[in-house]
């Protein structure tokens, strides 16, 4: 429940929704105090509510086996603005049924906003980072890149945690074969694509290249591939307030 009176000023009440599908374990249980059976559900969707400048927090909706529609989701915005929080952003991970919202909201690359159904004012999509590291990630190891018609894969990095490792001091403690080849729900958690993308590995690639421990010669391309990636994390924030804020 959202409170209308608070100490929050105008500004601090701006706001962001995000939700998200959670796995639950599926089973039975039993609700002692209403005496009731509760059937057994696969997911939870949960929606919650954070300040874009204020520290705060809120969960405001959640529901089973419940995908995120337009209607469910105007439906939140309408009851969050009503109560005097704007919502400026959404954000969400790039599921099918996420995308399928999008659509349903007219979000292409070329139009990132829908229009409030409350304050007609702009609300903008955003796709949850860390999951999109997550498939960058995978899509780095499995098929790799094509750069300016150079290609980077994992074979690159594979290449430094043999020299690495070979030695007392490893300059590429963070990754190791193992976090590289991540596989089955071992590749939900952000922390190992994190770790690969990092200044940490950028570094020891360009150090094994320069000492000619990589005979490919695309490791150039590979390092500062990585140093974007690393560049456009430290800088998610301040896009969000830039396109969001300002505008």
């Amino acid at each position: 429940m959202i409170v209308e009176k608070t100490e929050l000023s105008e500004v601090q009440k701006l706001c962001v929704l995000s939700f998200d599908e959670m796995k639950i374990k599926k089973c039975y249980m039993y609700d002692k105090a209403n005496d009731a059976t509760l059937q057994p559900y696969n997911y939870v969707q949960v929606a919650i509510l954070r300040g874009l400048v204020g520290n705060w927090k809120q969960p405001i909706f959640y529901d089973y086996d419940c995908a995120m529609s337009k209607a469910k989701l105007f439906e939140i915005i309408s009851f969050v603005e009503k109560a005097g929080f704007p919502i400026v952003a959404v954000v969400s991970d790039l599921g099918g049924g996420n995308r399928a919202l999008h659509k349903e909201l007219g979000i292409t690359m070329q139009q990132t906003w829908f229009l409030s159904p409350v304050s007609n004012q702009k609300i903008y999509c955003f796709a949850d980072v860390p999951h999109l590291i997550k498939l960058l990630r995978n899509h780095f190891v499995d098929d790799g890149f094509l750069l300016n018609s150079v290609e980077i894969n994992k074979d690159i990095i594979e290449r430094v945690i043999q020299l690495t490792t070979s030695t007392d001091l490893n300059i590429a403690h963070k990754i190791s074969m193992d976090t590289l080849h991540v596989k089955g729900c071992q590749r939900q958690k952000v922390k190992f694509a994190t770790k690969l993308f990092s200044h940490t590995i950028s570094r020891a690639i360009t150090r094994c290249g320069m000492l000619e421990g990589l005979s490919e010669q695309n490791w150039i391309v590979c390092a500062n591939f990585f140093k974007d990636v690393i560049l456009k994390k430290v800088n998610i924030l301040y896009l969000f307030f830039y396109f969001v804020y300002i505008f």
